[in-house]
């Protein structure tokens, strides 16, 4: 969603959501640093080669690959977009 329309959703001036944003990801970042399954890390070589051994089991072309990395995947609450939407109508 736009900063503009959570800036008149919520009534208060985009400078104002900026600043709260960036300080609620400030605190997000600090937490989920101390929390190791957060963390992004490196398999060790040895289940790096275990990793390597199933993916080529089910892929023969893959050779020496262990994982892969496809982008974001984060589920959406769209009954919770329909009504943010349905209000910010109403506000404009």
């Amino acid at each position: 969603m736009e900063l503009s329309s959570l800036s008149m959703l919520f009534a208060v001036p985009p400078s104002t959501l900026a600043r709260t944003l960036r300080r609620a990801e400030e605190a997000l970042s600090k937490t989920l640093e101390k929390y190791s399954p957060a963390r992004i890390s490196w398999p060790s070589p040895s289940h790096q080669e275990e990793l390597a051994k199933l993916v080529e089991a089910r892929e023969p072309l893959l050779k020496h690959t262990f994982g892969f990395i496809d982008g974001n995947n984060f589920k959406v609450n769209t009954t919770l977009i329909l009504n943010v939407n349905c209000i910010a109508k109403r506000l404009i």
